[in-house]
C-alpha cells in the first residue's frame, strides 16, 4: 500500500489512468491479501492429506461466495466496469482503431 500511486508510473503517465489505478489499488492488495491466505491454508490441507476438503473450499470459495459477491456488485450496488468510457475515450482519440464488432451496452 505504500506504493499505492507509484504503480500506475511504471505503465503510463496519463492522469486519468493514473487515477483509476490509484482507486483500484485497495480493492488489488486486499484480494492479494486473502488469496494468500487461502493458497496457505490449502498447502496446509494438500500436506495433511484433505485434497477433498480442498476441492470443497475451493468450490465453496468461488460459487458460494464469489458469484454472489459479483452479482451483488454489480446488479445491486451498480458497480460498472469503465469499458464504456474507455471505449469513447479510443473512438473519440482519433487513433487508427480496427473495429472488432466492441458493442458496450448502455
Amino acid at each position: 500500500m505504500s506504493l499505492l500511486k507509484v504503480w500506475g508510473r511504471v505503465f503510463t503517465n496519463v492522469h486519468e489512468v493514473l487515477t483509476h489505478v490509484t482507486s483500484m489499488m485497495p480493492i488489488v492488495a486486499s484480494a492479494a491479501f486473502v488469496d494468500s491466505i487461502q493458497t496457505a491454508f490449502q498447502g496446509v490441507a494438500r500436506g495433511c492429506g484433505w485434497q477433498k476438503l480442498g476441492a470443497y473450499i475451493n468450490l465453496g470459495s468461488c460459487y458460494i461466495l464469489g458469484v454472489p459477491f459479483s452479482v451483488v456488485s454489480s446488479f445491486v450496488f451498480h458497480l460498472k466496469g469503465q469499458a464504456e468510457r474507455a471505449v469513447a475515450r479510443v473512438r473519440n482519440s482519433g487513433a487508427k482503431v480496427e473495429d472488432q464488432n466492441v458493442n458496450v451496452a448502455s
